[in-house]
């Protein structure tokens, strides 16, 4: 009798571990975005500046329309079917020039391509962006290192690193992009507070 209430009390927690750690299966294929910006960003007196937003580079992990995840430390899969509309890179280009306008910071903020002066210039890279199954809440990791650098010099004024880590509100692909959203705007409201401190 003992032995068999062990063999149940093993299979019990093998299936709840694979519970934890297990990703749901996708879907049909489908194609998600992260569109989320700060609803409040710190503001500053405006100063003439112009501010230049690069494209951000990206770890080439992320630098695809792939969803990464991982289940297991030192690897990374993707979804099959599941993936964003572009790279993370392309999506939070725009969401970055639209949060330092709200800042109020700068007189003009702009993008590549642009031909003209500026003063300053925002530089990001993407070190990581994957939903991480390793524990029973699974959490979509976002780590972002930003750069402002003067336009005259190409002096590094100020660098920082930004990292967040979003709860996903169900196991799922879907769950995973509101966590995106949601970190991304809580990093981009960081960024900015840091930034109108930075500058000038």
């Amino acid at each position: 009798m003992n032995m068999i209430l062990k063999q149940l009390l093993v299979t019990l927690i093998t299936l709840t571990l694979a519970s934890c750690l297990s990703p749901v299966k996708s879907g049909p294929d489908n194609g998600f975005v992260i569109n989320s910006i700060p609803d409040h960003v710190a503001t500053s007196r405006r100063h003439s500046g112009t501010l230049l937003v690069l494209r951000p580079d990206s770890n080439p992990v992320y630098n695809t329309t792939r969803i990464a995840f991982t289940m297991q430390p030192y690897q990374i899969s993707y979804y099959a079917v599941s993936h964003w509309i572009q790279t993370p890179a392309d999506m939070l280009t725009p969401l970055l020039m639209t949060t330092m306008q709200k800042t109020n910071r700068f007189k003009t903020v702009i993008t590549p391509p642009f031909i003209g002066h500026y003063d300053y210039t925002l530089r990001t890279q993407i070190k990581t962006m994957l939903i991480d199954y390793t524990q029973c809440v699974p959490v979509m990791r976002i780590n972002i290192q930003a750069q402002i650098l003067s336009a005259n010099s190409g002096r590094i004024m100020a660098s920082r690193e930004f990292s967040t880590a979003a709860p996903l509100p169900q196991k799922s692909p879907y769950g995973a992009v509101i966590a995106a959203n949601r970190g991304t705007a809580r990093l981009l409201t960081e960024i900015a507070k840091w930034s109108i401190y930075r500058a000038g």
